[in-house]
């Protein structure tokens, strides 16, 4: 190498490489929309986990009083007569129409 010339810098030669462009950042509205939807969502499987609670503790209940129902003859009269009042649907009349009837059920 001669001291009176400078050295030459060479770069390496690399492949181009495929540039993937970044997906871009969703807006201010998209992330907003997308926000929305998961908390509509997250209200939507609370208020069903309710409505199963709900339908359990009916259940339970239901049972609980159709089985004292059986023993309990005042009790059973005043079922009865808040059954005959609240129950007014034909379909719903129909599918109780036994817990209705005066005589007590064995």
């Amino acid at each position: 190498m001669d001291a009176t010339k400078p050295e030459a810098v060479t770069t390496p030669k690399v492949a181009a490489a495929t540039v993937v462009p970044s997906p871009a950042r969703p807006s201010a509205t998209e992330r907003a929309a997308e926000r929305l939807a998961r908390l509509q969502a997250a209200v939507k499987a609370a208020k069903h986990q309710e409505r199963d609670a709900l339908d359990r503790q009916a259940a339970i209940v239901g049972h609980a009083l159709i089985a004292a129902m059986r023993s309990d003859p005042k009790l059973r009269g005043g079922v009865v007569d808040v059954l005959r009042r609240k129950v007014t649907k034909p379909a719903d009349r129909a599918e109780i129409a036994v817990l209705l009837l005066n005589e007590a059920t064995p």
